[in-house]
């Protein structure tokens, strides 16, 4: 009898020793999107974030945890570049950002990279921000003074996450749509801390299904003046 006892609390050790082995990773991929030509009012810039877990160094075999994208757009998907007021927003996952855009626009994609849970939890946070409520959408919208806690267009929705560069390094005005999107990358890139650029992430892009969808696969970004960036 003793010993039926003790049985549960082994397989409830081994459970526990076996989750403590788990790693997580954390993913992005930054997608870009533009009209031909290409037109303010039909370009946009999301991105997707993924955490894994799973033992060893092959990440393919990781079990994906959870899955969210930030995509912010004006509640009733009419970008008007030149709107003066704020209106209500709404944040789209993967699958309805992709059902919008490709109505009219080609789609872009960069990644996924590896990025720190630190990075991955300000996103998640960053989400839950814009879906209170609390932030209006503007495709053109402020880079200074207090209005910038509280309207944001599709690009500054991520580029708010960056706690070295405010909202000017990242201004709309000079890259918008897929150009927009290539310098977001080339942040996460060049900045984080993670990234193993020759790691073959493919697996990712099959379990969220991207494979059933018409997007052109970037090569890793980099630098390029933003004059010539197109």
């Amino acid at each position: 009898m003793r010993y039926s006892h003790l049985l549960p609390l082994l397989l409830a050790s081994v459970a526990f020793e076996s989750a403590a082995r788990a790693e997580e990773r954390c993913y992005v991929i930054v997608f870009g999107s533009q009209s031909t030509p290409r037109l303010p009012r039909y370009t946009h810039t999301w991105a997707t974030f993924v955490k894994a877990s799973g033992e060893g160094e092959d990440s393919s075999k990781y079990h994906v945890n959870e899955v969210f994208t930030i995509s912010w757009l004006p509640a009733d998907l009419v970008v008007r570049s030149l709107r003066l007021r704020a209106q209500q927003g709404v944040n789209l996952d993967l699958e309805a950002t992709l059902a919008y855009v490709l109505e009219r626009e080609r789609v872009s994609e960069w990644g996924p990279f590896q990025i720190s849970q630190r990075l991955y939890e300000q996103a998640l946070e960053r989400k839950a921000e814009l879906e209170s409520g609390s932030v209006k959408y503007k495709a053109i919208d402020p880079n200074f003074g207090p209005r910038v806690r509280y309207v944001s267009d599709c690009i500054h929705g991520i580029t708010d996450l960056d706690p070295d560069h405010d909202r000017s390094y990242y201004r709309e005005v000079r890259r918008f749509g897929e150009a927009a999107s290539h310098w977001v990358a080339y942040q996460f890139v060049t900045r984080g801390q993670f990234v193993n650029l020759g790691e073959n992430l493919d697996w990712i892009n099959q379990r969220l299904g991207l494979d059933n969808y018409p997007i052109v696969h970037r090569p890793p970004p980099q630098h390029r003046i933003w004059v010539f960036d197109r």
